[in-house]
């Protein structure tokens, strides 16, 4: 359902459809063909993500306490394997729960891109062979800070990131050194880690309104992104969804998918094909 109202909004809605940008969905081997199907007949690009052997203690480090692990957070590591799609120069990533308000094409180019720097780089920015993951190249990683502090960890509900074979190896590498991050906090303590201030990958802060997460009554009218269960709030919030839905509904039942898909440049030379293990067009 969340889904489905994202990639609506993203690639259909008047009011905050793309002008420039392909919707990939990237599914969990557990997703039906059936559901990857509908993904595809939404119009997007549905892209299969291999697991990731995520296994924390669920005793905290601090306390000595058992905490418990959940196993939505092993899932949310799987987006680890994004950073190998590099057939695409830059990734803007959306939680299922992070809904667009207005276009946001320009949220791509708001991180300039930063050379890496070699001299921050640690023990755990080395391969086993000794070799280096920064030489010099340059790299986004940029979203909203969760927190104002000095130490800046991006909310990972919305992020824009440069796909990368080296990085994506450093992260297989690293994400099972769970003394190095907070678990209790998944991947987004990783990415914390990975691309933290004082290393050789500095991440990039954004501003709130590109990711409005615990968004506020008072938050109406300036967000371009809202990072919240909006079916499950209330005010302009619950508002916002019920008007989007009701006009993704009105807009299939009217034969606008149908009208659309089949006049869009992009879309009609792909319909109905398959590419590849694991992804739909």
């Amino acid at each position: 359902m969340a889904v489905q109202s994202l990639i609506y909004r993203v690639l259909w809605r008047p009011s905050s459809k793309t002008q420039s940008y392909p919707f990939i969905a990237f599914v969990a081997s557990h997703v039906t063909q059936e559901q990857r199907q509908l993904l595809a007949g939404a119009g997007a690009i549905v892209r299969e993500l291999d697991p990731i052997d995520w296994n924390p203690s669920p005793k905290d480090l601090v306390s000595g306490q058992d905490v418990p692990i959940l196993g939505r957070w092993r899932d949310t590591f799987s987006k680890l394997h994004m950073w190998s799609q590099t057939d695409f120069d830059r990734i803007l990533f959306l939680d299922a729960d992070a809904f667009p308000l207005e276009n946001i094409d320009a949220m791509f180019d708001l991180a300039v891109p930063k050379s890496c720097n070699a001299l921050q780089q640690d023990a755990d920015d080395f391969f086993p062979d000794g070799s280096p993951s920064c030489h010099g190249e340059a790299f986004i990683f940029a979203g909203v800070p969760q927190n104002s502090d000095a130490a800046l960890e991006i909310n990972v509900g919305a992020m824009v990131f440069t796909p990368s074979q080296l990085l994506y190896r450093r992260f297989l590498q690293n994400y099972r050194k769970y003394a190095m991050y907070n678990t209790k906090m998944a991947d987004q303590a990783f990415f914390a880690w990975q691309f933290k201030t004082d290393g050789a990958f500095p991440a990039t802060p954004l501003e709130r309104r590109w990711g409005g997460f615990f968004p506020r009554e008072d938050d109406r009218g300036k967000l371009k992104v809202v990072h919240e269960k909006l079916w499950a709030s209330k005010g302009w919030l619950l508002e916002e969804w019920m008007d989007g839905w009701t006009e993704m509904l009105e807009w299939y039942d009217g034969g606008g998918i149908e009208k659309e898909r089949n006049g869009d440049e992009f879309f009609k030379p792909r319909l109905g094909k398959q590419v590849g293990d694991g992804e739909i067009l």
